[in-house]
């Protein structure tokens, strides 16, 4: 199972994604599946570039995970397909207006440069080191119900 977690910042994910659960709760998810013996993990995804793609953001990020109880986390950088282009650059009209020109050089395609990737994918990397990841608990299954011999 895995939980998307761009952000800890309750009012940037509520502008991003309003109709979603807040973070503290994805959280309590998280630790409710760990605790259950589920291997969970968290997807930090998608990376914003200038809004969550910070090394302190994707520390934070990543170690509230691990502290949740997350198997593991990894992340990804936006990725911006027909239908979510012209959604997202309504957003960054509306919300972040000075990020646009940045925004339409990296996304000239549907990926942000493989450039930019390798960035996230260092400074994730450099989180995973600071935290601490557990796998879960082992769950014995119920025994089989004893079959009648007659």
């Amino acid at each position: 199972v895995c939980v998307s977690l761009p952000t800890l910042d309750a009012a940037l994910s509520h502008r991003l994604e309003p109709t979603v659960a807040p973070p503290r709760q994805r959280l309590r998810a998280v630790a409710r599946l760990a605790a259950a013996g589920i291997r969970v993990g968290v997807a930090i995804a998608p990376v914003l570039p200038r809004l969550t793609d910070d090394q302190a953001t994707l520390d934070a990020v990543t170690r509230a995970a691990a502290d949740a109880g997350a198997a593991f986390a990894w992340a990804g950088a936006l990725n911006l397909g027909d239908v979510t282009r012209d959604a997202f650059f309504g957003f960054l009209d509306a919300q972040h207006p000075e990020l646009v020109p940045l925004y339409r050089e990296m996304y000239r395609a549907r990926y942000a440069p493989q450039r930019y990737a390798e960035l996230i994918g260092a400074r994730v990397d450099d989180a995973h080191r600071k935290a601490r990841f557990a796998p879960p608990p082992h769950i014995e299954p119920a025994p089989p119900p004893q079959l009648p011999l007659w």
